[in-house]
């Protein structure tokens, strides 16, 4: 039985290859392959296939990569305005979850050479962000996008990445409205 049960899902994983006239690949059905060779053969069909794999994805770029420059130009590595301006599009989220690195962190910035580098603290506070600094809004939109493709499921990936984010109290809202 198991080896039956294991052919069938190797012959349902080949079956769902495109071919060049197929339909663009959308959400809708049992789940979303994520396998290169789903996304067709032609760039009309790749791009398809990114677009609706780009609705169901979800990063805190915006919230982490300005944190990451300023810990570069802390680390001897960048220019002092580029870390203020970085800094600036984070300051008011961080000054509201992490005031003590906020502060630190703006130190720094006015007497680069008169203070403790924020690198280290910069690092743990990435590591593992407090409640609220991540925003759970952008986790409801990209499940709210998959459902309303007429996705059957939803599977979200990275359980470990969603505590560290403090958001496994917004995935359980998501799912109580069903």
């Amino acid at each position: 039985m198991l080896r039956a049960s294991v052919v069938a899902i190797l012959l349902c994983m080949f079956a769902v290859v495109p071919g060049s006239s197929s339909p663009a690949p959308s959400l809708k059905g049992r789940g979303v392959w994520t396998s290169p060779r789903d996304a067709g053969l032609t760039e009309a069909s790749i791009v398809a296939f990114l677009s609706q794999l780009d609705k169901a994805r979800v990063d805190f770029d915006e919230e982490r990569e300005p944190l990451v420059r300023v810990r570069e130009f802390a680390d001897g590595k960048g220019a002092v305005d580029e870390a203020k301006r970085q800094f600036a599009l984070v300051a008011e989220p961080l000054r509201q979850c992490a005031p003590a690195l906020h502060d630190q962190i703006r130190f720094s910035l006015d007497s680069p050479s008169g203070s403790a580098s924020p690198s280290r603290s910069i690092g743990d506070f990435l590591a593992a962000p407090p409640a609220g600094y991540l925003p759970e809004g952008k986790l409801i939109r990209a499940v709210d996008r998959v459902r309303a493709e007429g996705a059957e499921a939803v599977v979200i990936f990275s359980a470990g990445g969603i505590a560290r984010a403090h958001l496994w109290e917004a995935v359980g809202g998501l799912f109580a409205r069903d």
